[in-house]
């Protein structure tokens, strides 16, 4: 659940704010949605982050933002293992350090960073262009765009 579930749960909340009028908010409620504009008239400052912290920031407006990582809930004291499993091995997915998506939603978002934990970097490249997202792999402190 945790891969979709916190995206799904953000897109409805975000969805019913909208049907209320409220256009200019950011939800964060597990994985980040960015409606409308912050109220000095620009974008949302989004800070991405891995196990080492903060490595940078993206702008955002209607648009969600998820990062996936290991390091978020881990099982032994070397991070290797943690909850986020590959599909194939059964094993944790340990490819990147974190992956972020920006997407129109924050349940695709959800499910592409948690997924692409597991994928190389040439399949993340085709999976995000399928969506219209963005792909940043988060390592060694840095933020590097897909």
């Amino acid at each position: 659940l945790n891969g979709i579930a916190q995206g799904w749960i953000t897109d409805l909340i975000t969805l019913k704010l909208k049907n209320y009028g409220i256009n200019n908010v950011l939800i964060d409620l597990g994985e980040t949605f960015a409606l409308g504009k912050h109220r000095e008239n620009r974008p949302w400052h989004i800070a991405l982050s891995g196990k080492s912290g903060i490595v940078g920031k993206v702008d955002l407006i209607n648009k969600a933002v998820a990062t996936s990582g290991g390091h978020g809930t881990v099982f032994d004291n070397t991070g290797k293992y943690h909850h986020v499993f590959n599909p194939k091995t059964g094993l944790s997915a340990n490819k990147h350090e974190a992956l972020s998506i920006i997407a129109d939603t924050a349940w695709v978002a959800d499910a592409l960073s948690t997924a692409g934990l597991s994928m190389d970097k040439v399949s993340i490249k085709k999976v995000v262009k399928k969506f219209n997202a963005k792909a940043f792999i988060i390592s060694n402190k840095k933020m590097i765009e897909l």
